[in-house]
């Protein structure tokens, strides 16, 4: 049994996994909270009862007909986004949850809320509790190896653009092969994939064209380090120039 510390148990809900072993919610009650085999419970510090933390999964989320992949490994890509097919099945690649700069860890989903309470830090981050479930806070970091350089180029002149697509660049030093170093795992621009192959590379910047873009854009990326497998994010935002 591990000691958790003293805390409050927010809600009113009658509906927590610990019904089923026949104990009550914690709910709003003062608790000490304990680890134990069968989930997270706590001691009501006025009655010295026990009491559950937490609620039943939630049900499934659904894109249509299709259930969401628990990974983000994607094998066809569509208009409506990243794919995979695992054991005969589609499933659809959750784009928001897989550039999340959090990965959930073991089952259990990262904080909504960034300043969420510290309450447990242990060798895979630090962790909260929202809406008594327990919460992951560690975040991927930012990519820093190396200076990277966007901009977006729309060129109009007859002959120059095939159908109709901006050219998102990525310049950095010439001395550093970026495609051996590192993967772009994902890839979204204005909220919308990119599939990742897509990009090319050359010797001092890569690049990859669309036609989803606007006069601003947001472009946000996971890199890999392919050496060490840290994942790092990168946003960049930029205005659109136009060549005529």
């Amino acid at each position: 049994m591990d000691w958790l510390g003293d805390w409050t148990i927010p809600g009113n809900s009658e509906d927590c996994y610990a019904l089923s072993f026949g104990l009550p919610c914690c709910n709003n009650n003062e608790v000490v909270m304990v680890s134990e085999e069968y989930g997270n419970l706590g001691i009501i510090e006025r009655t010295g009862s026990y009491c559950g933390i937490g609620f039943p999964e939630e049900k499934e989320e659904m894109f249509g007909d299709y259930p969401y992949c628990d990974g983000c490994d994607a094998n066809y890509v569509d208009k409506d986004g990243r794919w995979n097919l695992v054991d005969k099945t589609w499933c659809k690649v959750k784009e928001k949850k897989c550039f999340d700069i959090c990965e959930p860890i073991n089952g259990y989903q990262c904080c909504k809320d960034s300043s969420t309470q510290v309450i447990l830090t242990d060798d895979d981050g630090t962790w909260g509790i929202e809406n008594n479930h327990w919460c992951h806070i560690k975040t991927i970091p930012v990519f820093n190896d190396i200076s990277i350089i966007a901009r977006s180029i729309y060129d109009s002149m007859p002959g120059a653009n095939v159908g109709n697509k901006a050219n998102f660049m990525f310049s950095h030093e010439k001395n550093i092969d970026f495609e051996e170093k590192y993967e772009i795992v994902t890839l979204i621009l204005n909220e919308e994939p990119i599939d990742p192959i897509s990009v090319i590379y050359y010797s001092d910047n890569f690049r990859f064209y669309s036609r989803n873009f606007s006069e601003f854009n947001d472009i946000k990326m996971i890199i890999r380090d392919k050496t060490t497998n840290q994942k790092y994010y990168k946003y960049f935002f930029t205005t659109i120039l136009r060549v005529s």
